[in-house]
């Protein structure tokens, strides 16, 4: 059984006693997942947060409709390095189900049969290059939906490009970034709840010369995939312009009532990310100014590079610590759905 089985077994058997008590893990817990120290050393490296990375495509699925999340599942394998445990990655470019390929205005029929012959010809079997936000989440650590949904923390989603033959160009998805009516979301207590309760611990394990960081959770189990925020307060302050876009901590609620910090990711050449540049320059709020943004929560791998590489120097301790504000929220676009008016 794998170290992720074993650790789901585990915190199965212990559920209803050790579990409920305990304020993090014991020094014995057995981890809920595990990143690997060349995965992210590669993302320190390249200095965005939008790395790209030489990608094995194996698998897919059909396009999603608007009521799950609207995008394709590509199943595929890190060609240069190890990602972890699970060891598999999914690449999952937005919003396919309202766009065809090469266009910027919505579809007004079915986008499937498109999507499908363009990733059956010019993806599936091949050694490409994916551009994206390095998303790691549990969502799908278990239960596997298949060979283009394997049992993954790890995800380029939302991908921005993918190039498969550097003698063409790439496909581009930055123009479907978008959140419109229908798209999926969790319930706004879900949401709230899952801001709420996060926790997580990491600490470092040395397997066979390979250095390996593992990773303790305590959430939710209402912790979904997208979800809607309304960003309350962003003060100019805390908005920083870096490589992939900007970053920004803001004041947010996702349940129309409880206030929470959350920091959010907006990616360059969207329309989130001129927003944040807007109040980047100090420039005056207008009404038209996004309120309400539909997006994807993550683990934020920046708060856990400040537990494990604090001052650039990668730690080696074998206790737990805890990672603080681990969620963060990277926005797909504005929208004009206020979800907890709909209950």
């Amino acid at each position: 059984m794998s170290r992720l089985g074993i650790a789901v077994l585990a915190g199965c058997l212990l559920c209803g006693s050790v579990a409920s008590a305990q304020d993090g893990p014991a020094p014995d817990s057995p981890h809920d997942f595990a990143i690997s120290r060349q995965l992210l050393e590669e993302i320190v490296r390249q200095g965005t947060f939008l790395p790209t990375f030489k990608i094995r495509m194996s698998h897919r699925s059909d396009v999603k409709s608007a009521s799950e999340d609207c995008e394709i599942h590509l199943a595929g394998e890190l060609l240069d390095f190890p990602v972890g445990d699970p060891e598999f990655l999914v690449v999952e470019p937005p919003n396919l189900c309202r766009f065809m390929p090469g266009q910027t205005a919505p579809a007004t029929g079915s986008t499937k049969a498109a999507w499908r012959n363009l990733f059956d010809t010019k993806v599936l079997n091949k050694d490409c290059e994916v551009t994206g936000f390095p998303r790691f989440y549990t969502e799908h650590a278990s239960g596997s939906a298949g060979p283009s949904n394997p049992n993954h923390i790890f995800e380029i989603h939302p991908a921005t490009a993918i190039s498969c033959n550097p003698a063409l160009a790439p496909l581009e998805f930055k123009k479907f970034f978008v959140g419109f009516q229908g798209l999926k979301h969790i319930q706004p207590a879900s949401a709230d709840q899952c801001l709420e309760t996060l926790r997580l611990w990491v600490r470092f394990h040395n397997e066979g010369g390979e250095g390996w960081y593992e990773f303790f959770e305590q959430k939710s189990p209402r912790c979904g995939n997208l979800a809607i925020i309304e960003a309350a307060s962003v003060p100019k302050e805390w908005v920083r312009k870096t490589g992939g876009g900007h970053t920004a901590i803001a004041r947010v609620t996702a349940d129309g009532g409880t206030r929470r910090t959350l920091k959010l990711y907006s990616v360059e050449g969207t329309a989130a990310d001129e927003w944040l540049e807007r109040r980047l320059a100090g420039k005056k709020a207008s009404s038209s100014d996004p309120r309400m943004l539909h997006g994807f929560f993550t683990y934020d791998y920046f708060a856990m590079l400040r537990e494990i590489s604090p001052g650039g120097k990668w730690s080696t301790s074998t206790q737990w610590t805890e990672v603080h504000f681990p969620m963060a929220f990277v926005v797909l676009g504005p929208t004009t759905v206020v979800p907890w008016t709909e209950q």
